[in-house]
C-alpha cells in the first residue's frame, strides 16, 4: 500500500516510504527526468495512461523501483513500453483483450 505500513522491497525502491509516489514527484534531470518524460509519452491514447489516469503514477513508481533495485541497469529507454503493457494487463486481471498495445495506441 502506498505510504502505509512497514513497506516492502518495492515500496523502499520506489521511494513510497518517503511520501506519495507517482510521476508528479519526479525531478526533471537524470534518471528521474528520463522516466518522467517517457511516462508522459507512454500509450497516451489509452485511458489508463492519459493525464490523470492511474497508469501514469503506477508506471512511474514501477520504473523508479526498477532503476533503484538494479543500479547496473538503471532505467533504459523502452522499459516504459514493456512495463506499461504488463502493468495494464495486470490491472485488467490478466485479460490481454484490449490491453495489448499496438503501434497506433502509442
Amino acid at each position: 500500500a502506498r505510504g502505509g505500513g512497514g513497506g516492502g522491497f518495492f515500496e523502499r525502491c520506489a521511494g513510497l516510504l518517503d511520501g506519495p509516489g507517482g510521476a508528479a514527484r519526479l525531478g526533471d534531470k537524470g534518471t528521474e527526468g528520463e522516466i518522467k518524460r517517457d511516462v508522459r509519452r507512454t500509450f497516451g491514447k489509452r485511458p489508463f495512461f492519459q493525464e490523470g489516469g492511474a497508469g501514469r503514477d503506477a508506471l512511474a513508481d514501477v520504473l523508479v523501483a526498477l532503476a533503484v533495485a538494479s543500479p547496473e541497469t538503471s532505467y533504459c529507454q523502452g522499459m516504459n513500453l514493456v512495463c506499461g503493457a504488463l502493468l495494464e494487463i495486470h490491472v485488467n486481471g490478466g485479460d490481454v483483450g484490449d490491453a495489448a498495445p499496438d503501434a497506433s495506441a502509442v
